[in-house]
């Protein structure tokens, strides 16, 4: 019981909040509908192409008009769990939607915790884990997820970045680091 105590509240509202993101999230990947929208249909031709190891789907004009990170992912997503060619929509890919999801209400907890303590954190996360929208795009073969948690991502390292001390400049520059450092020969009393 000591042992659970020593937890911080934060940590433990923050796994509150993970649970329930996770849930309303597998809900929208178990429960996705069958529909694509000629973008979805798109990025998992795409993620076929690229688990055979190229990015020009047969029929395809222009396939570098879709990002390709989402189809990247789902190729991932094929490889891992086997599913072949003739199932457009495996749940491997909602399940990496999923992961995704998970994985941008993690990286907003520790963006606003890292600007603003661990509190902050905890409230950011929820926003994200119980806002609709970011819920129903789990079921959905988009790019929005992956592309949410790579700015999130990167706003940590700017974040990250912006927090570290200031080197100095003989850091960067390596000749002023050979030149010794010299003392004023002038006296510093007052005149």
């Amino acid at each position: 019981m000591t042992r659970l105590r020593s937890i911080p509240r934060w940590a433990l509202v923050l796994a509150l909040v993970l649970a329930v993101g996770g849930a309303l999230r597998a809900d929208r990947a178990v429960h996705h509908g069958r529909f694509l929208s000629t973008d979805e249909r798109a990025y998992a031709v795409l993620g076929i192409a690229i688990s055979h190891g190229h990015y020009t789907p047969r029929g395809m004009n222009d396939p570098l008009h879709w990002p390709p990170g989402t189809p990247l992912l789902f190729a991932a997503a094929r490889k891992v769990a086997g599913a072949g060619d003739a199932d457009l929509d495996p749940a491997a890919i909602y399940a990496a939607q999923w992961a995704v999801g998970m994985g941008l209400i993690v990286a907003v907890f520790a963006l606003a915790a890292l600007l603003a303590g661990p509190w902050a954190g905890v409230a950011a996360a929820a926003g994200v884990a119980l806002y609709p929208p970011l819920q129903t795009i789990t079921g959905d073969l988009v790019s929005e997820p992956l592309g949410a948690l790579t700015l999130a991502m990167v706003m940590i390292a700017l974040a990250w970045a912006w927090r570290a001390p200031p080197r100095s400049l003989r850091h960067y520059r390596p000749e002023l680091r050979m030149r010794p450092k010299t003392r004023s020969t002038r006296s510093r009393t007052p005149a």
